[in-house]
């Protein structure tokens, strides 16, 4: 139960700092007029990594093995959002003025992220998507599985235009290759600074 609970507060920790960078602001963003050259890699990189998530979230949804779905989830907001792509941008969107390039990049990516966060966990976390669906939709008093068909059918209509596995091969490269180099060279500072007191 400890476990589960740990994991559920990684979860709705993601959401408040997606809610949060966002300034109760939430756009939605039309996927098809969105000129994926324009952004920064990185932001590039975490929208592949929304195009394998519902590519793969169609597939559990389809199997009923919302277990593994939740696993993967809790993965993407604890690894590649919370560890990654919120602690490499978090200097830009709290640092950078509200015209910046890649602020505005960020935004764009953070709006898509929460919208596609709110699909995938539907499923199996109603209750916590409900309340953040109602949030962001001022407009609207009733979350359905009917509004989130529509969220559905008119914003992942252009996800398949994020894919794009040359640069998820480079960033995977990159994350490998890195923590062991910096591992090394933390091991011959020390003995450095151990060789010269």
């Amino acid at each position: 139960l400890e476990q589960h609970a740990d994991s559920y507060r990684k979860i709705r920790n993601t959401f408040r700092y997606l809610l949060g960078n966002l300034n109760d602001d939430f756009k939605k963003i039309n996927l098809e007029k969105l000129d994926l050259n324009q952004l920064p890699e990185l932001e590039q990189y975490m929208l592949h990594r929304v195009y394998d998530l519902n590519e793969n979230f169609k597939n559990y949804f389809k199997s009923y093995d919302f277990h593994n779905l939740y696993k993967e989830l809790l993965n993407f907001c604890t690894v590649d959002l919370s560890a990654f792509y919120f602690d490499i941008r978090k200097d830009s969107l709290y640092c950078d003025s509200k015209d910046s390039e890649r602020r505005k990049s960020s935004i764009i990516v953070l709006n898509i992220v929460l919208e596609s966060l709110i699909k995938w966990f539907a499923p199996v976390l109603s209750f916590t998507t409900e309340e953040i669906f109602i949030l962001i939709n001022y407009n609207t008093s009733k979350y359905t599985l009917e509004s989130i068909e529509k969220v559905n059918d008119t914003t992942y209509k252009g996800v398949h235009s994020f894919a794009n596995p040359i640069l998820d091969n480079e960033v995977r490269l990159t994350k490998n290759y890195f923590p062991k180099n910096l591992q090394n060279e933390l091991v011959r500072l020390q003995a450095l600074e151990t060789c010269s007191t």
